[in-house]
């Protein structure tokens, strides 16, 4: 019993480190956060990633998803990233892994039209209505441009036969299959401030998080 207890108040404590983070930052929606893309219908901060029931069993790289993931991506010869100078490019048509996945069932430029899997309470799905119509500053990632003025994920890192391209020291930037994603970069839940801001896993402060991956 004693150990049951103190399994639930861990898992307590990390839930509240996490409500913590997100409220009031950018990826608050909720029609009480302020931002100015929020939710005019929902006020519940964790449902629009996350629902306690009836989640999206096929999401494997965060846990009880609450969003629909089929008919984000389709990554073609034309939009995923490549150069001339980086030989160690994403395969092309791109199919982003579930790391990537969680973050472009919001950031595909298609938010206005998402639906919830669950909605709070409610146990059916529920449609998300929005204060600003204009979602392009969710940082639109499947644009006319697709990847290609974006830093490309997707990309091989250890392994690479790239010189330019080392494998991160820094155990908060992780690697996906040995490929960097978007959560390489990008803690959702910790918003940060000053040289890790927005979303950074670590300081970029004089461009630090970048010179973890490039040899410049």
């Amino acid at each position: 019993m004693k150990k049951v207890l103190i399994i639930a108040l861990a898992l307590t404590l990390v839930a509240s480190f996490a409500f913590a983070g997100i409220r009031l930052s950018k990826h608050d929606m909720s029609s009480s956060g302020g931002q100015t893309t929020r939710s005019t219908n929902q006020d519940d901060l964790c449902v629009f990633c996350h629902t306690p029931h009836g989640s999206n069993a096929s999401m494997t790289a965060a846990p009880l998803w609450n969003r629909n993931t089929t008919g984000n991506l389709a990554w073609t010869v034309a939009t995923a990233y490549s150069t001339s100078t980086l030989n160690s490019a994403a395969t092309t048509p791109y199919t982003a892994a579930p790391q990537s996945l969680v973050c472009l069932s919001c950031h595909d430029g298609n938010v206005a039209g998402e639906t919830l899997l669950n909605a709070p309470g409610s146990g059916t799905a529920g449609t998300v209505t929005w204060q600003n119509s204009n979602l392009n500053n969710v940082a639109n990632l499947n644009d006319s441009s697709g990847l290609t003025n974006d830093h490309p994920i997707g990309v091989l890192v250890t392994g690479s036969t790239d010189p330019d391209i080392m494998t991160p020291t820094n155990a908060n930037l992780r690697l996906f299959v040995n490929k960097v994603e978007c959560a390489t970069c990008h803690d959702v839940h910790t918003p940060g401030t000053g040289a890790t801001s927005p979303f950074l896993a670590v300081s970029n402060a004089g461009s630090a998080m970048c010179l973890q991956c490039h040899n410049k």
